[in-house]
């Protein structure tokens, strides 16, 4: 991974890389970056690593505080709307270490403290109060939400459906008691 990383890290900043100083504390700049990768197309976020593309990297004794207070806040629904699920790896760069992450992007319209971010070349943008945006970021999403798009080559043997179904179905009729899902084979 580190070689990946240092092409990120050749390559500078951008639309789907961001670099954050962050030497012994996360700052918000942290969760607007994530918010706005989750709102956009993803993108990995390296911490330790200036503007510039220069490793200074993570103070040693705050590593382990800081990747628990990353987690913490991207699952506290207070901060961040929905929760994200996503975990900061160590690497040693140059002698340094560098916390990063990949950044998918999610389904959903997702919230930090409250406001809407999105990306704009190597920036994040508060875009809560301009309608137009919020509702571009909306129909981009409804276009590229995965469980609405037909996979045309997926065969069953491609699924576990001994394990998937019975949780699809239990689901189904958890929203629904009489839903005929409940009542249905696999196929």
């Amino acid at each position: 991974m580190n070689t990946k990383l240092l092409q990120l890290i050749r390559g500078g900043e951008g639309l789907t890389v961001e670099f954050k100083r962050c030497t012994d504390k996360l700052t918000n700049a942290v969760y607007e970056t994530v918010c706005s990768f989750s709102n956009r197309y993803g993108g990995y976020i390296l911490l330790g690593v200036e503007d510039n593309g220069e490793v200074t990297g993570v103070t040693l004794d705050v590593v382990k505080q800081i990747k628990q207070d990353f987690a913490n806040s991207l699952n506290n629904p207070q901060r961040f709307a929905p929760t994200l699920f996503i975990a900061l790896e160590e690497a040693e760069i140059k002698g340094k270490i560098v916390l990063w992450c990949y950044v998918p992007p999610d389904s959903q319209v997702v919230m930090f403290g409250g406001r809407i971010y999105d990306r704009n070349a190597d920036g994040d943008m508060d875009i809560t109060r301009n309608s137009s945006m919020v509702a571009q970021i909306h129909q981009r999403k409804t276009a590229e939400y995965t469980e609405r798009k037909i996979f045309p080559y997926a065969k069953e043997s491609d699924f576990e459906f001994g394990r998937l179904m019975p949780c699809v179905r239990q689901l189904a009729v958890n929203h629904q008691k009489d839903h005929q899902w409940g009542k249905m084979s696999d196929g």
